[in-house]
């Protein structure tokens, strides 16, 4: 005897929430136009809310995905899962670009008004385009059109199916017509308590809808408080995690300050301390002016001294020139530039003595060290050359020395012209015009002298 498929024990539609949602599926999804097989995942919102509650896997080359059954978050969170209004969304993930999905379906769902399609998609032979559907304890739900479009599938009455009956060898068929009338009134019987069961099903539905259509306001009303209630504990939480945060920043602040209060003592501390220095420091600094005045005073009369003292020497060893404009003599000894052929030995000898005594004098008054330190003992001066690798020294006098020794002193001393030229600022041209460099020293340093008031 056949036997009667019995559906499982079904909720309430006013007693369905996200949380009985067991699994969703997909059929017939209509691909873009450049796509091919679709690589699917959807997306489960709240009314209102841009962040997903829950994201699946993804199910890669397939336009029939079915998706592994949806685990929603517990603990605190399971409030969320408590509302019969949710928004599902169906993306496409692009394989080359992971970060590129394209939204292909998307429904706001409402489990009130959900329809009952059946257990399992096996006797479906073709469902419409975008089909979405939803298993729940006691089968698949559809909604809309597509719920009725599965309806009317499901209630068509079944084709007739060809049945073969025995033939005996002789060609003549062999039927019990008492087991086939029993049957045939089994089935009939069962229709009528099929039919019967339907009708009562549909009477059922509808009394149902009147009551929720009639209610409809209270059910929207319940489902905004619902709603209200959650986002409220929401806000509680939130708030209370903030007191939280605001209560550790406070503590920090007052470690702050705590730890910041040696450092102001410090702060004012140094403070005072700065102050008390700068008046030290306006007081120390008129003695420290008058001081500077002073010595500022005092090196301008040891300039005027030193420059009397210059001038004084210029007067004993006086450098004049000829008329002819290019022979100098010092002291009234004529001293040729560096060429001695055909002149007086110990005229020569004098003037390089006095050359010698001079430039020693003014350079120990202007406080400049010679490179080759002068021995002036007038006609009879050396000159000794310490920079060379073995010290030596040269006489200013050629009677009675080599040549050579008496042309290398010669040298010697007008490099310690040229140096000491070098230290006031002015330019040698030609380092052989022993009196016409020194007569240049002379001049630059013939300045006019006015004496300081003391």
């Amino acid at each position: 005897m056949a036997q009667v498929a019995v559906r499982r024990t079904a909720l309430p539609p006013r007693q369905r929430r996200l949380r009985h949602v067991h699994s969703v599926m997909a059929r017939n999804l209509l691909p873009p136009a450049s796509r091919g097989l679709l690589n699917t995942y959807f997306t489960v919102h709240l009314e209102g809310g841009a962040q997903p509650i829950y994201t699946s896997e993804v199910v890669w080359h397939s336009l029939n995905p079915s998706w592994m059954p949806v685990a929603f978050p517990g603990g605190e969170s399971h409030r969320c899962c408590d509302t019969p209004v949710f928004i599902v969304r169906v993306w496409d993930l692009d394989e080359d670009s992971p970060s590129s999905t394209t939204l292909l379906v998307e429904l706001a769902i409402d489990l009130l008004y959900i329809s009952y399609v059946g257990e399992d998609l096996a006797c479906f032979q073709s469902l419409p385009p975008n089909t979405l559907l939803l298993e729940l304890a006691d089968g698949l739900y559809s909604f809309g059109h597509v719920a009725q479009s599965l309806s009317s599938i499901l209630n068509a009455p079944p084709k007739p199916r060809n049945r073969q009956v025995s033939s005996g060898q002789d060609g003549v068929r062999k039927v019990n017509i008492f087991r086939v009338k029993e049957l045939f009134q089994q089935i009939l019987k069962m229709q009528e308590t099929q039919q019967h069961t339907l009708r009562s099903i549909e009477e059922a539905r509808s009394k149902l809808e009147s009551r929720l259509d009639s209610r409809a306001p209270q059910l929207r009303q319940a489902r905004s408080r619902e709603m209200h209630q959650y986002r409220l504990s929401v806000l509680e939480k939130e708030y209370k995690e903030h007191m939280v945060l605001l209560e550790e920043d406070r503590r920090g602040v007052e470690e702050l300050r705590e730890s910041i209060v040696p450092s102001a003592r410090a702060v004012s501390e140094a403070e005072e301390a700065l102050l008390k220095g700068e008046q030290s420091l306006r007081e120390e600094r008129a003695p420290l002016e008058r001081d500077c005045q002073r010595a500022e005073q005092l090196c301008r009369m040891l300039d005027l001294r030193r420059r009397q003292l210059l001038e004084q020497f210029a007067s004993i060893y006086t450098i004049e020139r000829l008329s002819d404009q290019s022979t100098y003599t010092i002291a009234g000894i004529k001293l040729p530039n560096s060429e001695f052929q055909g002149c007086d030995e110990e005229h020569i000898a004098t003037a390089l003595g006095a050359a010698a005594h001079l430039l020693f004098l003014t350079a120990k008054y202007l406080e400049v060290s010679l490179r080759y330190r002068i021995t002036a003992m007038s006609s009879r001066s050396t000159i000794r050359d310490d920079v060379a690798g073995s010290p030596a020294e040269y006489p200013l006098y050629s009677r009675g020395v080599e040549k050579q020794k008496f042309e290398h002193g010669v040298a010697l001393l007008n490099k310690d012209i040229e140096q000491l030229l070098t230290s006031q600022g002015l330019i040698v041209t030609n380092t052989k015009n022993t009196l016409p460099n020194l007569f240049m020293l002379l001049n630059h340093l013939a300045l006019p002298i006015h004496p300081p008031s003391i």
